[in-house]
């Protein structure tokens, strides 16, 4: 009875995430707890929900992480995109780039543009923020965040985040179509076409 309460109640959005992408055809597990890779891209306030893996893709493993809900704000969740990156051999001159969405109207406006901004020396805001699949995967994924790191092994990582404003659950999984990951690809395309950074 105990265990059956806990599973209501347990957190899906990795299941629910595995399970849609399994749909579309592609190869993929959900990973034992306690890899390495659930440390990156999570923030201090968030909770691990585990690892996806991925083959046959440049995106190898997804992170998920969880905000839980509070008195003041609902719970909200990071949805982290792993893309290994062998060329990445240090930190020392980090990448970090983040989509801006214009909207018609302030907050609560359309989304009528996306670009991109951040510390980047290679042309890659600018390449994506001119690029029209890529504007439009920001418009159904929401804001999305790209991070170049080294450890614990060198790499990319995109970050999406996701609010539900009602319930417990995400439903975040609902927006990846074929489409999405088809842009998913070409965005893990352009992070592994940059230049080198030593």
């Amino acid at each position: 009875m105990v265990n059956k309460l806990k599973e209501t109640f347990r957190d899906k959005s990795r299941d629910n995430l595995a399970n849609t992408l399994i749909k579309l055809g592609i190869k993929a597990e959900m990973a034992e707890r306690g890899m390495e890779q659930e440390k990156i891209g999570d923030e201090w306030y968030t909770r691990r929900q585990g690892i996806i893996n991925i083959q046959d893709h440049p995106i190898k493993w997804i992170n998920i992480c969880k905000k839980d809900r509070s008195k003041d704000s609902p719970p909200s969740w990071k949805y982290i995109f792993i893309v290994p990156d062998e060329r990445l051999v240090s930190g020392k001159d980090k990448i970090k780039i983040k989509t801006v969405r214009k909207k018609s109207f302030p907050v609560f406006g359309k989304v009528i543009d996306t670009i991109w901004k951040g510390n980047d020396s290679g042309g890659l805001t600018h390449t994506l923020s001119n690029d029209l699949e890529i504007k439009s995967l920001a418009k159904i994924i929401g804001d999305i965040h790209i991070e170049s790191f080294s450890e614990p092994s060198p790499g990319w990582f995109l970050r999406a985040g996701h609010t539900q404003t009602w319930g417990d659950q995400s439903d975040w999984h609902n927006r990846i179509t074929m489409e999405v990951w088809d842009q998913l690809r070409k965005l893990s395309d352009y992070l592994l076409s940059t230049p080198r950074i030593l």
